[in-house]
Parts: C-alpha cells; structure tokens; sequence
C-alpha cells in the first residue's frame, strides 16, 4: 500500500523477497517451489529456524527482523490466495504453532524496550547541555520540542500550525497545548520524491500534550515569524517557507 507506507516501504519488502526466495527448504530453492508445496511444517521446521540465523553484514539479524522478513512471504502468500493461486496462507497458519513453541517477537514489545534503552542511553543533564549549547533560538526550541514530545525529526518537520477547520493536517494546537499527529513524511530511495501522506497506522495518528509554557515559547516564535515563512502553515519552516528537512536539522543542531 504506497499510500500507507511509501516506495521505501516497498523497496525494502520487495529485496526481503528476493532474499527469501534464494533460501533452500528441503534443499530446493524457496524461488523455484510451487506456491502450493509450501507447507506448514516447512515454515515451521525450516524456515522460521533459518531466517533467525540469518546474518547481515558478518552479525546475526534481530529476531525482529527476522520475523519482518517472515511476514513479507506471509503478505505475498496472502496475495496469491486472493489469485487464487493457492488455498489457504501457510506461512499464517504456522504463526499459530510457533507461538506454542518458540517467543514471535512482538512489535510493540520491542518497541517498548527500544524506547526505554534510548531514554536511559541520554542523561537529562546531557540534554540540557545540548540545549544550553545551541545559540540559535529556532534550533533550541526544534530540539526541546523533540526533548518533550518524542517526536522524530521527521514527524516533527511535518508539523503545521493547527486548523480546527482541517483537523486532518494536524499540527500544534497552541489552544489545548497539544500536538495533533495526522500526517507523515513517506520516505523514497530519492529525496526528491518523498512526499506527504497518512500515518501508516491507525495509532500512529495520536494527540500528544505538550506543556503549556512550551506551547507559550512556540506561539511567541510563530507570531514573530516573517509572513514569507509563515505562508504554507509549517511550524519550522525553512527560509522560504517551505517543509524543513528533518535531516539537516540532526547535522546542524547536534554535529555542527
């Protein structure tokens, strides 16, 4: 679904593909296997098993990854139930004997771990004297509004004043103090052709609070901001007025 998730998103499924199909089970490759040879056992006994010992770059792929790679065969097989091609989704039905046997790794789970190993990993005095380090004004208000939001760069250029009008755009609603997360930037192996869409998630569209004197140093900063910059509603705009990129904001606040 390029809507959802962008050509990045697509490019990566479709070179997990290719990797897959170059794995052996039963010592045939996976490529050259009628879609209906496929069995459970197999995505059981072999190719769960073999996935997570897979390696990249001479280290052994996360368990996560490994099962991203899982579900990649698991949509294709889904799509050629929908052909027709075969009658029920293997590589689903397994899922349901492995969690009897192994721990599926769970998204959200390690999610979780991800963002407690990222808070733990950045002291709250390290972060201050980041912020104390930044002269530009502009600069320090992008980071604390990371610093308290946990928004992305990218998420956080995405960022519009809000239209109670327009809910769907989203944007810093400096009445509620909050930040309303409708939109996301979709990656593409160019930059040029990335481009704005929805969330590819229904959770990924939230309401995050935002603390009220921070709201107030936002609104202040907005208001004093040239009608050039304010023209297409971005909350950082660049010099023009047009989306910021969240990548030069990394470079040039915490490398420059």
């Amino acid at each position: 679904d390029e809507d959802q998730c962008g050509d990045m998103h697509q490019g990566t499924t479709i070179a997990r593909l290719h990797k897959i199909m170059a794995m052996k089970l039963g010592g045939i490759q996976i490529g050259v296997l009628d879609p209906k040879q496929l069995t459970i056992d197999m995505m059981v006994d072999e190719l769960w098993p073999a996935l997570k010992a897979r390696t990249d770059k001479g280290k052994k792929i996360k368990p996560l990854t490994a099962a991203n790679y899982y579900n990649c065969l698991q949509g294709m097989i889904d799509f050629c139930t929908t052909k027709d091609i075969v009658g029920k989704n293997v590589a689903r039905l397994a899922k349901s004997k492995l969690k009897k046997r192994v721990i599926f790794p769970n998204r959200e789970d390690k999610q979780r771990e991800n963002l407690v190993e990222e808070l733990t990993r950045v002291a709250p005095d390290t972060i201050q004297k980041i912020l104390d380090s930044i002269p530009n004004h502009r600069e320090k208000l992008i980071m604390l509004t990371a610093c308290q939001t946990g928004l992305r760069a990218g998420e956080l250029c995405m960022v519009k004043i809000y239209n109670p009008q327009d809910h769907n755009l989203g944007g810093i609603d400096f009445d509620n103090n909050c930040i309303w997360v409708e939109q996301a930037k979709k990656r593409a192996y160019r930059k040029s052709k990335e481009y704005v869409g929805a969330p590819k998630s229904v959770k990924g569209r939230r309401r995050i609070p935002i603390q009220p004197s921070l709201s107030e140093m936002l609104k202040y900063y907005w208001y004093d901001l040239g009608a050039k910059m304010q023209s297409e509603g971005w909350l950082f705009p660049s010099t023009h007025g047009t989306r910021s990129d969240g990548d030069n904001w990394r470079n040039r606040i915490l490398y420059e």
